[in-house]
């Protein structure tokens, strides 16, 4: 793994990548990498995207997914 340092990252924009990596659940590095795989087209598909699917696949079901019931799987698939 390579190291890259950046520097004089205005405050805008340092803020907007905490915000981003506080709602993905990341820490500031992991947001910029992933954002750096998206731009580059190195990731798979975005997480907005996903959600869409999600919740299009949600209305076929013949039961209602909580959004408390999501946060406690996903804490629960953390441990």
């Amino acid at each position: 793994m390579a190291t890259i340092t950046l520097k004089n990252v205005p405050r805008k924009i340092h803020l907007n990548i905490k915000k981003r990596a506080e709602k993905n659940h990341r820490s500031i590095n992991g947001e910029i990498i992933s954002c750096l795989e998206r731009i580059l087209g190195l990731c798979e598909e975005e997480a907005d995207s996903i959600l869409t699917k999600a919740e299009i696949a949600q209305k076929g079901l013949k039961f209602v997914v909580t959004q408390k019931e999501v946060q406690e799987a996903k804490i629960e698939g953390r441990k």
